[in-house]
């Protein structure tokens, strides 16, 4: 209403200004402002220690930065509770409110003001504004220059309290988890609007003295002991201020706090009672001769409005509060949503990765080299030939004749021919009539050909190895989506069972998170005190926890164990059924230390392992740098995430784009699965690995050429289910090569690994090597690798420890 009056009504700019500032007043009241102002009102009349009164400025100067549309009200509403106390009083906050506009106006205006500078503007005005009305109205002596500094300095530092507390209490009700001291900033803002009420007095009956206790068993009943003997302390240490003769009020609501918090498991009864069994007890004790029917007035009152707080205003509270049920239940939502949020977010970006796969390989199309071919001959004859006389006889009479003539200097370019005029094709050396004009243009064009034709191929290369490594990236973040979605699922009473049972054998566990509890899959993370290396996870917490879930898990990922002053965070995982033993034996063509051959067991967690043998391209230190750069880069995919088909595809691009020369190495994988023994045979260019189960000997082929050399990779693919006590023999072709005069090399191999009857998997590799050796006369005609694995059952290094009257936790 009053903004339609004022577009009908021309009044001037500042009029207008001044109206639209009362209307925007006004619609705050309506909007919730006016328990703000009641709060305003009762702080310009709070006084503490008789004449110090730094609760008002503090508090406009906050509001006046966070709800800029109400200030003018809340300034005239705050000078309004002052003048209840004086006129002098009066003028003293009115005039530090007018400075504190003026110089946060100013800033503003400049787009200099920040929140950091509130502090010191409120100390400026207050003690400018102190002085003056000392100087003027009252009387400024030493004491009285001391005071006022002492109430600025108070102000500066209540600006830094209730710029927390007020967004808690006067901000949006969302739900968070308040730090320890933002609930002390609370109590302050608290007991601070507490004393403007100190004078209210009906019969002996104190209205401070309600509302104090209101918030005490309020948050005693919310939060529980700790915090309502804090907010008593607070309350009554505040309020004691105010009036020195309340002194006993700190223990008083302390005690009553306390009392109340520790019955906040029953109903709201118990938290009366216990409020007033501390406030009776403590009031008779410290007050002797007291006048109780005020006291009980005053504790009744409290109960009644007590009654009357609503469960959801409770609960509220509660969930602001660390520690509680409620606070607990919060951080959980607040995690699963986080949770969710980044797993569709993480779900979109692999989906787009996938779509931006699908279209680089859509446009791999491939080349049509015989186009080609025909666009450079037509490119040649506009340049050399469009001018020509006889343009018309080679090229439309005789056109056949005139394309194979090019054709065939080409294809002599090609091979390296040095090409003269005189020695150009026999028709073409009859009709030309500038031989060496046209052979220079058709070397010129041709070299360009190749030069455009490679680099065309270098980018459709690159383009397919983006498109694979986007396809393999995609599929990790797909997988790491469902990985953090079945994250955060709720196991807080399990987490509880766990580190109870470690404090029964004296532990020092800080937090025990509980990731997953599928069998085969366990998955705790344990945040504790370092044990100086005395390996508390791998003889005491790990076989533990063995006996909670019922199966073997081991420790993984620790960091900080070395150092007793230090957080020792580790993975408490499910151990696997297997694990893997290997010897290994690797000899340089010649006897020589470097071998063009590498070599390496990789553990990729989750119960995963890879053994890989890679052979350079000839011998020595080049090729030794092939296979490790294969071997490396497989481990580094392998290790992000990435599948097996994907990771040797990219190699294969890799190492083709990696020089121009020709280079390439192959690649000999076993893929062993540590809980079911399944084992995947993937060879790339490799030799024949061997399976030795009891008595029998099964050679696994593979024909393949190696990586590096063609565009699209092919590999053999070869499954078996291994057992315990199998034995895995892999080899480079250094060993085959060295068994001539054999026809079957494979099957002398395989009888010798049946003759040897030792168990030792390094003691098997060097027998074999030796025999090898011998039968070629010592000799090492190439680079000779062999690595020999035994699949063992897995034995955990300690055994499992049964803690007594602890709760199994089920594993699913």
């Amino acid at each position: 209403m009053l903004a339609r009056f004022l577009e009908r009504v021309n009044f001037s700019s500042k009029w207008k200004d001044g109206f639209t500032n009362m209307k925007n007043s006004i619609s705050a009241i309506a909007g919730g402002a006016l328990f703000i102002y009641v709060v305003g009102f009762l702080l310009g009349k709070a006084i503490i220690l008789n004449d110090l009164a730094p609760f008002a400025i503090a508090f406009f100067a906050v509001m006046l930065l966070r709800k800029p549309a109400i200030a003018n009200i809340l300034a005239v509403v705050i000078t309004l509770g002052a003048l209840t106390v004086s006129w002098q009083h009066a003028i003293y906050i009115g005039g530090a409110i007018s400075l504190l506009m003026i110089a946060y106006g100013y800033l503003e205006k400049k787009g200099q003001q920040d929140v950091s500078l509130l502090p010191y503007q409120v100390l400026a005005a207050t003690i400018i504004s102190k002085v003056a009305v000392l100087y003027w109205l009252t009387e400024l002596t030493n004491y009285t220059f001391v005071m006022a500094g002492l109430e600025s300095a108070l102000a500066l530092l209540l600006t830094l309290i209730f710029v927390q507390a007020v967004p808690i209490l006067f901000g949006r009700m969302t739900s968070r988890i308040l730090k320890n001291e933002e609930i002390i900033c609370v109590f302050i803002l608290i007991a601070s609007v507490l004393i403007g009420m100190s004078n209210w007095v009906w019969y002996g009956v104190h209205m401070d003295q309600i509302m104090g206790g209101l918030a005490i068993i309020l948050l005693a009943y919310a939060g529980g002991a700790g915090i309502g003997a804090a907010i008593g302390v607070v309350i009554g240490l505040i309020m004691s201020l105010a009036n020195p003769l309340l002194m006993s009020q700190i223990a008083i609501f302390a005690f009553a706090g306390l009392l109340a918090g520790l019955l906040k498991e029953g109903k709201k009864v118990y938290v009366m009672a216990g409020f007033f069994i501390g406030y009776i007890t403590l009031s008779i004790y410290m007050r002797p001769g007291i006048d109780l029917y005020p006291v009980f007035v005053e504790i009744f009152s409290v109960f009644f409005l007590f009654s009357l707080v609503p469960k959801s205003v409770v609960n509220y509270i509660t969930g602001l509060i660390p520690g509680t049920s409620a606070n607990m239940w919060n951080q959980q939502e607040y995690k699963k949503k986080v949770k969710e949020l980044v797993s569709g977010k993480v779900d979109r970006y692999g989906y787009m990765l996938g779509e931006l796969a699908t279209t680089f390989e859509t446009k791999n199309i491939k080349r049509n080299q015989e186009a080609d071919f025909q666009q450079l001959i037509e490119h040649v004859a506009d340049i050399s030939c469009q001018n020509c006389n006889r343009y018309n006889r080679c090229w439309q009479t005789e056109f056949y004749k005139t394309y194979q003539g090019f054709v065939d200097i080409f294809i002599r370019f090609e091979s390296g021919e040095t090409v003269s005029h005189q020695r150009l094709p026999k028709d073409l050396n009859a009709k030309c009539v500038d031989k060496k004009r046209l052979l220079e243009v058709l070397y010129q064009e041709f070299k360009a050909f190749q030069k455009e034709y490679y680099w065309k191929g270098q980018v459709e290369e690159c383009r397919g190895l983006l498109a694979e490594q986007l396809k393999g990236i995609s599929q990790v973040m797909g997988q790491l989506s469902v990985e953090i979605s079945k994250e955060g699922l709720e196991f807080s009473k399990q987490e509880v069972e766990i580190s109870r049972a470690m404090e029964k054998l004296g532990l020092s566990i800080q937090h025990a998170q509980i990731v997953s509890l599928e069998k085969g899959n366990i998955d705790i993370r344990v945040t504790k005190n370092g044990c100086g290396q005395r390996d508390e996870c791998e003889k005491i917490l790990a076989p533990m926890i063995t006996d909670i879930v019922g199966e073997n898990v081991s420790t993984k990922n620790k960091r900080g164990c070395n150092c007793a002053n230090e957080e020792c965070i580790l993975t408490i995982a499910s151990a696997p059924v297997y694990e893997v033993e290997y010897g290994f034996v690797s000899i340089g063509k010649g006897g020589t230390f470097v071998s063009g051959d590498s070599y390496e067991g990789i553990d990729l967690g989750n119960g995963k392992y890879v053994l890989a043998i890679s052979d350079g391209m000839g011998n020595g230190q080049r090729a030794r740098e092939e296979s490790q750069a294969a071997i490396k880069l497989l481990k580094t995919l392998l290790q992000a995430g990435l599948t097996e088909d994907t990771a040797i595809k990219t190699i294969n691009a890799a190492l083709m784009l990696r020089s121009s020369e020709e280079m390439f190495a192959t690649l000999d994988l076993a893929f062993i699965n540590l809980f079911t023994g399944e084992t995947k045979f993937m060879k790339v260019g490799s030799s024949p690995s061997f399976i030795k189960t009891g008595k029998d000997v099964e050679i696994v082929n593979g024909r393949s050429l190696p990586v590096g050399i063609l565009h699209e990779i092919q590999y053999s693919l070869e499954q078996r289910v291994l057992k315990q006590g199998d034995y895995i023999l892999m080899v480079s072709d250094g060993i085959l090569d060295s068994i001539r005069h054999v026809n079957d090399k494979e099957d002398w191999l395989r009888r010798i690994l049946l003759q040897i009857s030792c168990d030792d998997p390094q003691e098997i590799a060097d027998v074999i090597v030796e025999k090898v050796l011998r039968f070629n006369e010592n000799e090492v005609i190439d680079d000779t690798t062999i690595l020999v694995a035994k699949i063992m059952p897995y034995q955990p290094e300690w055994a499992s420890i049964s803690i007594p009257d602890s709760k199994k936790l089920v594993t699913a």
